[in-house]
């Protein structure tokens, strides 16, 4: 037998440990690197989401910690998502747009198989446009189910939100956390938001407290609007509760009216398309949502936040623009909107873009006198 050298074996030695250390390696960088990008949910799928470990810094992302963000827009309001685009642009996230649903263009075969009901000449008038709407919005659930993303966010293409925006979903994040797992028990999150939440119901027209749920307060918060600027009369009752005028709260909510903005989890979503395959009454799709929260249906979960933190933005000029749900009569005297306003938002990203772009943050105004608040935000659970 052919003896191999000494040193010629030490060589071969070492070779071997460096090729087995490179292998090891390799294999510890990719899991490093796709660990972010995928997310393991029940059922054993993967979903993509955009998850770093640090919540806060995954809330300030280019998805507010989301799969990715929607505006839902008529295709031939291009003055609505450009606006919507250029504003979210201003506050560093990014929109992709699900085009609007014509109202007429939906099948009644497709529509829930306990059909439409007939109910007012209100109803009748608006029904196209509403039905519509409601398709619109399982479009967005659809995205969501279609793309395999962990959760989804969804706005109108009138919304509007504080410049602060990021900063407010910091806090908002951490109470929904909360609320998801009271016990604190779970460290580790596949969402900012936390795990166990259907639909985030964040931008709505008014929201009531879940009875014996766990609240998370947000107090001494300078981006709470004044009760005297506050649109929602459906509204969770402070005063029993014993929260001040500069209190956001984050709960457990048993209905809620409006979608200026609201998110589903994967799961959520997979729930709300199969909630409308069954033998079901319409209803616009808020009043949907809110039955599904109200009722629980399919286990459905819903966490909300008040104030809002998206408000519907009017812009200044002819009012017959403002909506594409209501019908537009041509032949109708044109009133005019001298200055534009934002429901519910105090520092409106939309009345400050000018601001910004011209004298950066230090220009942003509030939209009404506010109380000079001092000291830092505070937030505690309850």
């Amino acid at each position: 037998m052919v003896e191999i050298p000494k040193g010629l074996r030490s060589y071969r030695a070492l070779l071997t440990a460096f090729a087995v250390f490179y292998l090891v390696s390799l294999w510890f960088i990719a899991q490093q690197y796709h660990k972010p990008l995928l997310a393991k949910v029940r059922g054993g799928s993967k979903a993509v989401t955009a998850t770093s470990g640090n919540p806060s810094d995954d809330v300030r992302n280019a998805t507010l910690g989301f799969g990715k963000v929607f505006v839902i827009n008529m295709k031939e309001r291009t003055d609505k998502l450009d606006a919507v685009v250029m504003s979210a642009s201003l506050t560093g996230f990014h929109v992709d747009a699900i085009e609007g649903v014509i109202g007429m263009e939906v099948s009644n075969r497709s529509l829930p198989i306990d059909g439409v009901p007939k109910k007012s000449e209100w109803i009748q008038k608006k029904m196209n446009n509403i039905i519509g709407c409601w398709r619109s919005h399982l479009n967005f659930a659809h995205r969501i189910v279609s793309e395999n993303l962990l959760s989804g966010l969804v706005m109108e293409d009138d919304a509007d939100w504080s410049v602060y925006l990021k900063d407010q979903l910091v806090h908002v994040a951490e109470g929904s956390r909360y609320i998801s797992d009271p016990s604190r028990k779970t460290t580790e999150f596949q969402s900012p938001y936390g795990d166990d939440w259907d639909m985030l119901w964040l931008g709505h027209c008014g929201s009531k407290f879940r009875d014996q749920s766990p609240h998370y307060l947000i107090e001494n918060d300078p981006t709470v609007p004044p009760p005297e600027q506050r649109t929602q009369d459906h509204a969770p009752d402070f005063d029993s509760a014993g929260y001040d005028n500069t209190t956001r709260v984050v709960y457990r909510t048993g209905d809620g009216l409006c979608t200026q903005a609201y998110a589903l989890s994967l799961r959520g979503a997979r729930k709300l398309l199969l909630h409308y395959t069954r033998p079901i009454h319409f209803a616009p799709i808020d009043i949907g949502l809110r039955e599904l929260c109200h009722d629980q249906i399919l286990g459905f979960k819903c966490i909300a936040a008040f104030p809002t933190l998206w408000g519907s933005h009017r812009p200044a000029g002819p009012k017959n623009r403002d909506s594409d749900i209501q019908r537009w009569n041509p032949d109708a005297k044109v009133e005019m909107r001298e200055k534009g306003l934002t429901w519910n938002i105090v520092h409106s990203m939309r009345l400050n873009a000018e601001n910004i772009l011209v004298g950066g943050l230090d220009a942003v105004t509030t939209q009404w006198p506010v109380p000079q608040l001092t000291g830092e935000i505070l937030t505690r659970y309850v």
